[in-house]
């Protein structure tokens, strides 16, 4: 969410487009292929660069992982479906926005998946209302269309709304707007305003202030617009009138002239394509290096590099086909091929799950550990969809079971915290032979009987979810109570996801976290001990200040500086959400002492109270929060040590 230049960038766009394609349908020579095939020699050259760029410093300094969701990305920018693979990953498991170097193609396959039928739908409306003259009025038609499903949809599936055309589309019928009021008169016959006569009114005074309330709008789009607004929604009006007032108020109005109008302005409206396909890949390879946002001054050398590598692209890569009259339908087709050769790329990345072996020296015993680990992983998914066949459907965490339903002597329940705690666990109950491991985790999901967390995100297919992790608990908890087979139970999970936003559903009036923990524990430990079951409560590992990819040695890493990869446990250890768990948590032991405690934390402790993401030499996690299979072996260790057969 959050207010950015794209939206200006949609209303500019589909106002030169538009009056290109209704210029050239009210002279009768409109082409479809001509169009598109401006299109691919305008937008071509050098996003095929940046992404042969990206792939290369990729193949430099990548890991397989992080590779292998490139390859995905340039495949995703090749074909204008970077939007909707941002949308299909985006979930609680997807990686930081901020570590995806092709990020910002989304906004241009909006665009050019617009103007796949944009051109048929302005001659359409030029045909059904006898030309560019009154098309404003077939215009209004789709503006609304898209802005209603924009407003109504926003509330439920923002992220949607975010990323797919048919929601962002009305800013950029707005700027065809524009265009085509160009065709209408001010004033009708008895001396009325015409509709949208503000936007093509040639009065000084009245362009004067259009200019400067559009630039009023804007500002206010920058100050009141915040990161976790729902967006575009109601809020986009700003930007896009802004900018419609500002292009409406024509090169002589005070705004547009001094400001807009300089020759340093005007430069960087020239360089500003290229220079938006070049910021971001460095910016993120950057922030992969580093771990968060690098140092001012290496961020005002990565904007110095854009804007050159931007400048040379604009005056030496771009005429060469874009200002070029000689065959333009070679150059076109030569460009379609190697855009395509490009994804193929990418895509073959993908399938090569990044080459791991380029920097990643694996020796043949973790192959064929992770080999099996895989197979365990699959194995154990397939047993738990026998019996909850409805679980994946429902949530983004899976559930798993190491062996059929009944033969299982451990379980673990929670969150997404109690999935990672899985398969390095049940590596070492299988290499013991000591009965298996199931896990029930759903997201966000505490697992204390009748307590709901995390639901009120605001996004409606998040709550969705995240209200069903509350039903598939109580079939777990079904499931292992009556299980006689299953001796210990684990509970995980991740305190964060009960900061705030926890409901007792038993006493939906209680408003005290603290109070409505215990009750859950209460009830759970009861439950449990009464059923004859071991209880293990796990407090979490350490959330990190920083990504964990930044821990990883790259070749580029003494450039950007090196993480240290540690962090002051005060950090953690002091923040109300965890002091409030684990006071809970040691609370309920000396209530119920049968119960074992598993600090996990502490097991990422070094030198100087501090914690460590890195352990042996290798990194522990995944993202900030959540263990890799490492890291999950490396926890299984001590927490096997709490099972007693």
């Amino acid at each position: 969410g959050g207010f950015s230049g794209v939206d200006i960038f949609f209303v500019i766009s589909g106002y030169l487009i538009t009056g290109i394609i209704l210029k050239n349908i009210n002279k009768g020579n409109f082409s479809y292929i001509e169009f598109y095939k401006r299109r691919v020699l305008r937008i071509f050259p050098v996003l095929i660069v940046v992404m042969a760029f990206v792939w290369g410093v990729g193949f430099l300094c990548l890991y397989g992982d992080e590779f292998e969701r490139l390859g995905k990305q340039i495949f995703a920018g090749a074909f204008y479906w970077s939007n909707i693979n941002l949308w299909q990953e985006s979930g609680y498991f997807d990686v930081s926005s901020r570590l995806k170097p092709l990020l910002h193609l989304w906004s241009l396959a909006v665009e050019e998946q617009f103007y796949i039928v944009w051109p048929v739908l302005c001659l359409l409306g030029c045909k059904l209302v006898q030309g560019p003259k009154k098309v404003a009025i077939w215009f209004l038609f789709f503006f609304g269309l898209s802005f209603v499903l924009n407003i109504c949809l926003i509330n439920k599936y923002p992220v949607a709304v975010f990323y797919l055309p048919f929601a962002r589309a009305w800013e950029l019928v707005f700027g065809g707007l524009l265009a085509s009021a160009a065709y209408l008169p001010i004033e009708g016959r008895g001396g009325e305003k015409r509709l949208l006569w503000l936007f093509v009114s040639t009065n000084k005074t009245v362009n004067n202030c259009k200019s400067i309330v559009g630039l009023v709008l804007l500002v206010a789009a920058l100050v009141f617009v915040k990161a976790d607004a729902k967006f575009p929604g109601w809020y986009a009006l700003l930007p896009t009138f802004g900018t419609g007032l500002i292009i409406s108020a024509g090169k002589d109005s005070f705004i547009n002239k001094f400001l807009l109008g300089n020759k340093i302005a005007v430069w960087i409206g020239l360089i500003s394509y290229p220079l938006y396909l070049w910021h971001w890949p460095l910016l993120s390879f950057a922030i992969i290096n580093v771990g968060d946002l690098p140092s001012a001054a290496v961020r005002s050398v990565i904007l110095a590099i854009s804007v050159v590598l931007a400048a040379l692209s604009y005056y030496y890569l771009e005429p060469v086909f874009r200002k070029s009259t000689s065959n333009r339908g070679a150059k076109s087709v030569f460009l379609f091929v190697l855009m395509c050769s490009i994804g193929g790329v990418g895509w073959l990345t993908y399938l090569e799950r990044g080459f791991p072996q380029r920097l990643e020296t694996c020796s043949e015993q973790d192959r064929q550990l992770n080999a099996k680990n895989e197979e365990l992983m699959n194995r154990s998914l397939a047993n738990c969809s026998v019996v909850f066949p409805q679980w994946s459907k429902l949530n983004d965490n899976f559930c798993r079971m190491q062996r059929e339903y009944g033969e299982n002597s451990i379980a673990i329940i929670g969150d997404s915290h109690a999935g990672h705690l899985f398969p390095g666990l049940a590596e070492l109950v299988e290499k013991k032979g000591k009965g298996g491991v199931e896990v029930f985790p759903a997201s966000c999901a505490i697992p204390l009987m009748g307590i709901q967390t995390s639901t009120r995100t605001g996004n409606e297919d998040v709550d969705r979810m995240r209200r069903s992790g509350v039903a598939l608990h109580r079939l777990a908890w079904d499931s292992i109570l009556s299980d006689l087979n299953i001796e210990y139970v684990i509970l995980a999970h991740a305190p964060g996801c009960s900061a705030s936003d926890v409901i007792d559903l038993e006493n939906p009036g209680e408003v005290d976290i603290e109070k409505i923990l215990r009750n859950g524990f209460d009830r759970t430990l009861r439950s449990l001990i009464k059923a004859r079951k071991k209880v293990i409560v796990v407090l979490d590992n350490p959330g990190l200040p920083f990504e964990p990819s930044a821990c990883r040695p790259r070749m580029f890493s003494k450039i950007f500086g090196s993480q240290a990869c540690s962090f002051y446990s005060a950090i953690w250890d002091n923040a109300g959400f965890v002091r409030r768990y684990n006071s809970v948590v040691q609370e309920m032991k000396e209530k119920y002492p049968e119960i074992q405690i598993f600090d996990s934390a502490k097991y990422f402790k070094v030198e100087n109270e501090k914690y460590s993401a890195v352990i042996d030499g290798r990194v522990m996690y995944v993202d900030v929060g959540h263990l890799n299979l490492d890291g999950s072996r490396y926890v299984a260790r001590f927490l096997f040590d709490l099972l007693v057969w």
